[in-house]
């Protein structure tokens, strides 16, 4: 058993003043896209990293329910899959090794890291955004995220309103989808919201030997999600939450699932990786020139002639029906605390118990062998705490707060003002809250804060 901690503990400086009465904070702009790729809620126009975020009306819009096409709306970034494990490339950085080995790129939901490749293949379902980071994200995102970092947020409880909706799909080989969702609110300061989907599909893969329990690339999966938000005060929130997947789909197969034949030099009649001619068998054959008896290799299976690889890429003919067993459990909890005057305090703890068992035909061909497959069980600890600013300027900078006044002949406008001591080219003024100082010249008090006995003056770092 693989066990999983992390401890996190980030800081984000506060950048404004402090005035005796807290400034409010800015509401959204129209079509303004709010994002958490720097571990608090900002703009996208200023955040400073590379990320891409879609929001959950584009995942609808363009008929995205999973990972495997995330990539057709992120420049950047590939989806690949070695048999049932997720493989991204971000810039050219993947993921080398699959099965229980580390990822390159981390793949997040609500902030809780999911370290093992296939717990990416949960569909998304009451999705409000995903986020995607571009190159190394280790400062804010730890370990296994050298290539970026992918985090998938879902919608939370709402207290306003009771709310509720629902889809139904229909598609080739008998696919049936249909999910929906119930938010209720529960009196003015608590909210419950369930989300749940259901998914099967017919093999698009063919099994000719087993049949249709055989086949590959099919869909039988489910997924409910509970989420319940608490507000005690209006300094202290909560939000719990419990997840239950399971797929026992065959899914892709086991790393490839059908063979091309075997490359055999023809003038030795042996198996050559390097310079033989691919014969599309599976097994010894009898019938190659100059060597009739060592054509290929036996031990492909218990065969006593070779058999011909199946020209259709949608057929196989694997004796053995593979198995894939995959099932998580999740439960996780947010506290928000906002009682400090210049930050916020989050706590983000969370236990993800992972396990997936796989088996599968060991020479995919219809000649009885072994059979191959591992198992992987993960249990994964997540906590993290956050000190984030609540005032943030149009620049990053650190202030040392004292005493002020304002210089002679500079007038007071009621409660819009405060006192900065500004040093030269070092003194920014802060366009997005503040209007502009008429002069920033060296060791110039500006008056822009409350009456002069409540005002307060920043020097600039």
């Amino acid at each position: 058993m693989r066990h999983i901690s992390k401890l996190f503990f980030s800081a984000t400086l506060a950048t404004a003043i402090l005035f005796s009465q807290p400034a409010a904070a800015e509401a959204p702009r129209q079509g303004e896209i709010v994002v958490t790729a720097q571990k608090r809620e900002q703009s996208l126009q200023d955040v400073s990293v590379s990320v891409t975020a879609v929001s959950g009306d584009m995942l609808v819009d363009n008929g995205i329910n999973n990972v495997s096409r995330l990539d057709v709306m992120v420049p950047g970034l590939v989806f690949q899959q070695s048999g049932n494990d997720v493989r991204f490339s971000m810039r050219g950085a993947v993921t080398a090794q699959v099965e229980a080995n580390d990822v390159s790129v981390a793949f997040y939901t609500d902030g809780l890291y999911r370290p093992r490749h296939a717990q990416a293949l949960a569909g998304f379902i009451d999705v409000e955004r995903v986020e995607v980071l571009r190159g190394p994200q280790g400062t804010l995102f730890g370990r296994n995220s050298y290539g970026g970092a992918i985090n998938v947020i879902s919608r939370k409880p709402e207290f306003e309103e009771f709310d509720y909706g629902g889809a139904f799909g229909l598609g080739s080989y008998d696919h049936l989808r249909g999910e929906g969702f119930v938010n209720m609110p529960l009196g003015q300061n608590a909210a419950l919201r369930v989300t749940g989907v259901r998914e099967i599909r017919d093999p698009v893969v063919q099994n000719i030997t087993v049949g249709d329990r055989g086949g590959l690339k099919d869909a039988n999966n489910y997924y409910v999600r509970g989420q319940l938000a608490y507000d005690l005060n209006d300094d202290l929130s909560m939000l719990f939450r419990a997840e239950h997947w399971k797929d026992n789909a065959n899914g892709n197969g086991d790393f490839g699932y059908k063979p091309l034949g075997v490359p055999v030099n023809r003038a030795t009649g042996q198996t050559d990786g390097l310079a033989g001619v691919l014969n599309g068998f599976i097994g010894r054959r009898t019938d190659c020139v100059g060597k009739p008896s060592a054509c290929g290799r036996a031990g492909a299976g218990l065969d006593a002639t070779a058999e011909r690889v199946l020209a259709d890429p949608y057929k196989i003919s694997n004796d053995f029906s593979p198995l894939r067993d995959i099932e998580e459990n999740t439960v996780a909890g947010e506290f928000t605390w906002r009682g400090l005057a210049f930050a916020d305090v989050k706590l983000n703890l969370g236990y993800i118990d992972f396990k997936e068992l796989r088996l599968a035909d060991a020479d995919l061909s219809s000649y009885a062998s072994l059979v191959a497959g591992n198992a992987i069980t993960s249990a994964t600890t997540s906590q993290e705490i956050q000190l984030t600013s609540t005032h943030v300027a149009g620049r990053s900078q650190q202030r040392l707060f004292m005493d002020g006044h304002p210089q002679p002949g500079e007038q007071c406008a009621g409660s819009q003002c405060g006192a900065e001591l500004h040093l030269g080219a070092l003194a920014q003024a802060d366009t997005h809250r503040h209007p502009v100082p008429r002069s920033l010249y060296p060791g110039d008090l500006v008056c822009q804060g409350q009456p002069a006995a409540d005002r307060r003056a920043a020097l600039y770092l």
